[in-house]
């Protein structure tokens, strides 16, 4: 870029371009040196105070959801595992993977279920809270509020999901032997 291009007059498309790269508005053409335009710092956009809700920290989402949906996760995850289990029961080889698989699903489950136990009551088994009622209500999460049936469904979808592919890989293996 040569130095005439850098003393020519801003014009609209400079100050959409700058702006869109972000850099800062130019001052009044009268403060200008020699055709230059000095710049001036871009306006900053005031953020509005956020509302008194408590952190995400000091409380814990796991208390709102309904115990069911952990239920249907769980109940997916144990579903895999059954059938793989039912499709390879006479190779030795595959129990012992099915014996490591049976491993994770219990410390991947279990590790809640004891942290639960030895914690508080989720909040729906505190108050006898029916499924329906979980679904209807509005629950806070990191990236906004969503009703309990967006949740239930955000939680159970890959375990059931995962569940109906073993059911059908588990039904092609026993459709070629």
């Amino acid at each position: 870029m040569s130095v005439q291009a850098l003393r020519r007059p801003i014009g609209p498309a400079d100050l959409d371009a700058g702006l869109a790269a972000g850099l800062p508005l130019p001052a009044a053409q009268g403060d200008a040196p020699a055709g230059l335009a000095p710049l001036r710092p871009a306006p900053r956009l005031v953020e509005a105070p956020a509302a008194a809700a408590p952190p995400l920290n000091e409380r814990s989402l796991g208390e709102e959801i309904h115990p069911a949906v952990y239920g249907v996760a769980f109940g997916a995850a144990l579903w895999i595992v059954a059938v793989y289990g039912a499709v390879f029961l006479g190779a030795p080889e595959a129990m012992m993977m099915l014996a490591i698989s049976l491993g994770f699903l219990v410390m991947y489950a279990g590790t809640p279920i004891v942290m639960w136990r030895t914690g508080r009551a989720p909040a729906a088994a505190r108050t006898g809270r029916r499924f329906a009622d979980f679904a209807r209500a509005r629950l806070e999460t990191w990236t906004g509020v969503v009703h309990g049936s967006e949740a239930a469904v955000q939680i159970v979808t890959i375990p059931v999901g995962l569940a109906v592919a073993a059911t059908g890989i588990a039904l092609a293996i026993v459709g070629a032997r």
